[in-house]
C-alpha cells in the first residue's frame, strides 16, 4: 500500500512538471500555425499593398478608414487576411507600427519606416518609399533572373 501511494505521488509530480512543458509546445504550435497563415507576402503583393496605403492616405482618408477600405476591397485572400489583422490590432488602440511588429510578414525596416512616419506625421510619403523600394527590389531581381538566362 505504501509502495502505491508513493508511486501514485511521484507520477503526480511528474505530471504536474510536464503539463508546462506540454502547454509550452502548445503555444509554440500555435505560434507556428498563426505565422503560417500569415506568411510574408512576395516582393509584388507588398509593393501593391504599400502603393495602395500611399494613394489613399495622400488622398486624406483616414488611416483607419483606410485599412477598413483595403480590407473589404481586397481580392487576394493572404493580403485580405493579413489587412483584417492590422485592421483588428489598429482599432484595439495599438499603433500601425506595433501591429506590424505582432505580425510575422513584416521585417524590421518596414516596421521602423511605419513608426517614423507615424512620429513625423508622415505616413503617405512613407508607404510610398516602401512601395518604391519593392518595386526596384522586383527590378533586380528580373535584372539578375535575366543575367542567369
Amino acid at each position: 500500500m505504501a509502495i502505491r501511494i508513493h508511486t501514485e505521488q511521484r507520477t503526480a509530480r511528474a505530471s504536474a512538471s510536464v503539463l508546462p512543458a506540454v502547454g509550452g509546445v502548445l503555444e509554440q504550435l500555435q505560434q507556428r500555425w498563426a505565422a503560417r497563415n500569415e506568411r510574408t507576402p512576395n516582393d509584388t503583393r507588398k509593393e501593391r499593398l504599400y502603393k495602395e496605403l500611399a494613394v489613399l492616405l495622400q488622398a486624406g482618408v483616414d488611416p483607419r478608414a483606410v485599412l477598413d477600405l483595403l480590407h473589404k476591397a481586397q481580392t487576394d485572400p493572404q493580403l485580405q487576411h493579413l489587412i483584417g489583422h492590422l485592421r483588428s490590432e489598429v482599432m484595439l488602440g495599438r499603433t500601425l507600427s506595433e501591429a506590424m511588429g505582432s505580425s510575422p510578414a513584416f521585417n524590421e525596416h518596414e516596421r521602423y519606416s511605419v513608426r517614423i512616419g507615424e512620429e513625423s506625421g508622415r505616413m503617405a510619403e512613407v508607404f510610398d518609399q516602401l512601395a518604391l523600394h519593392y518595386a526596384e527590389r522586383l527590378k533586380l531581381k528580373r535584372l539578375v533572373r535575366q543575367a542567369f538566362a
